[in-house]
């Protein structure tokens, strides 16, 4: 039985330009806040690439094992 599975990012840095953001991508369990534009834009590129990957692999965030999941956010993230 596949458990239920999100993503939650969070940029920490102040935005020079006092906007605050969030995206919320609800097909894939997925939430972004804060961050300047570029941090933030960044962060959601990568779970996108994230998800990209486990829908590839025929998983989602509930079924992966949880170093499978690692490893992939390793490797997204070595190659940005």
């Amino acid at each position: 039985m596949a458990r239920d599975g999100g993503m939650f990012g969070i940029n920490y840095g102040r935005p020079e330009d006092g906007i605050k953001r969030l995206t919320r991508d609800m097909q894939n369990n997925t939430i972004v806040a804060g961050g300047s534009k570029e941090a933030h834009e960044r962060l959601v590129d990568t779970t996108k690439r994230i998800n990209s990957e486990l829908k590839r692999r025929g998983e989602t965030l509930g079924s992966v094992h949880p170093q499978e999941f690692v490893e992939i956010v390793q490797r997204i993230t070595e190659e940005t």
